[in-house]
């Protein structure tokens, strides 16, 4: 309870209870003089995480999905190491929990449970799984897991209803979890990135939808404590952050929320924040958003060309598209509205996350972008992203994905 109050005061005041660091000794003085050579469109792709399809530059991360669980994620995890920078490798994100979001086990030919039908199992059993689990990201090549899900499965969270939550109250998500992160650390190589923070409290689905609700400071705190447990927190590299707007809380979604990244920041100096999918943020990209950007960009070409506007504008986008006079119309009106991305994700940054997660590609060179015009009216930003880069070389070198450094021959690069 003292820390629930400690939550309330802190998006109130920020004042906040610190959790001690790791202070394992590293050798920074490499990673310090790597991140001086690297180039200003370098130290920016370091902080990004697109979708895994596109491996042929290096980025500090990418994210596999879909179809790369249908066969090629051997092929692409060899892409991107090859591609990669000899010292400094990239993580390599499943986002992967059983039952409805089965991806290894997609790809395996075989099932993990889900969270919920986990938490019935015995302890050897949920050790197991996590054991599992483990083997299949280490035989897939990957090396990060966006998980374990810490949420709390109450009655009305979407969470619960799909089967996503290891236990109905903080005690059992707290055991189940711990179990199956005891299982998980016995592969090393195996980088966790707990989700989702400070944690889902919602019925609807922030991918799809504006997501908010009135859960007070002291319930997302209960929640959020989970991030820092004990017998949790030392084995997680970091935490993805969510896209729920706690309007208590702060007056933007999680991801864009300063005052929660700052609560986790405090609490765990030493973890990455990353997004969840900018693209799925609530902020900019739920349906009803994307319907007004359809309804408003192809309104004024109309209006532009000097033509009525049809009838068909007053329907949904989904019929709107299907009546574009043609596919290259249709593409450049999907194109206008995503622009924006680059925005959102310096948006996320300024926040206080560390990595920005974009499962489209394309929007890789708006960031960069929108990253640049920002560098030339502040180029005192760049301080801030040596910060953020120093923070995940050295969760890469902890863990095998960085090595020392020794050519430093040529003069700190700057240019993009």
């Amino acid at each position: 309870m003292f820390i629930a109050r400690a939550l309330s005061l802190l998006f109130l005041s920020f004042s906040l209870i610190i959790i001690r660091s790791d202070h394992r000794h590293i050798d920074y003085d490499d990673i310090d003089r790597f991140i001086a050579q690297m180039s200003v469109r370098e130290k920016i792709d370091q902080l990004l995480i697109p979708f895994a399809s596109y491996t042929t530059e290096a980025f500090g991360g990418f994210i596999f999905m879909g179809d790369h669980f249908n066969g090629t994620v051997f092929s692409d995890v060899k892409a991107a190491m090859s591609f990669a920078p000899p010292h400094a490798k990239p993580f390599l994100f499943v986002d992967q929990e059983g039952g409805r979001v089965d991806r290894l086990g997609r790809m395996f030919g075989t099932e993990f449970p889900a969270p919920k039908d986990i938490r019935t199992l015995p302890r050897e059993r949920r050790i197991a799984e996590g054991r599992r689990i483990a083997a299949a990201l280490s035989k897939a090549g990957l090396n990060a897991l966006l998980g374990p899900a810490l949420d709390i499965g109450t009655r009305d969270n979407l969470m619960e209803i799909s089967g996503r939550c290891y236990g109905r109250d903080a005690d059992e998500v707290r055991t189940t979890a711990g179990d199956i992160i005891a299982g998980l650390r016995e592969k090393r190589g195996i980088l966790l990135f707990a989700k989702h923070f400070p944690g889902y409290i919602a019925r609807e689905n922030s991918d799809a939808d504006i997501v908010s609700n009135d859960a007070s400071p002291d319930a997302v705190a209960r929640c959020a404590e989970l991030f820092f447990d004990t017998n949790i927190a030392p084995h997680i590299a970091g935490f993805m952050v969510n896209n729920i707007w706690y309007r208590n809380c702060g007056d933007a979604i999680g991801i864009f929320n300063r005052a929660i990244i700052r609560y986790a920041r405090r609490n765990a100096p030493d973890k990455l924040i990353i997004t969840d999918d900018l693209y799925s943020s609530s902020s900019l990209y739920s349906r009803p958003i994307r319907k007004h950007a359809y309804l408003s960009y192809i309104s004024n070409r109309y209006i532009a060309a000097g033509l009525p506007l049809p009838d068909i504008l007053q329907n949904d986008y989904t019929a709107i598209t299907n009546e574009f006079p043609s596919a290259a119309f249709r593409d450049e009106c999907r194109s206008n509205f995503c622009r924006e991305i680059g925005l959102v994700a310096l948006r996320a940054f300024n926040a206080g996350c560390d990595m920005l997660m974009i499962s489209d590609y394309r929007g890789v060179h708006l960031v960069r972008a929108a990253f640049g015009d920002a560098l030339r009216k502040d180029p005192a930003m760049l301080r801030v992203i040596d910060e953020r880069i120093r923070r995940i070389l050295i969760i890469k070198k902890r863990n095998g994905l960085f090595t020392p450094y020794r050519m430093y021959l040529a003069a700190p690069a700057t240019a993009m």
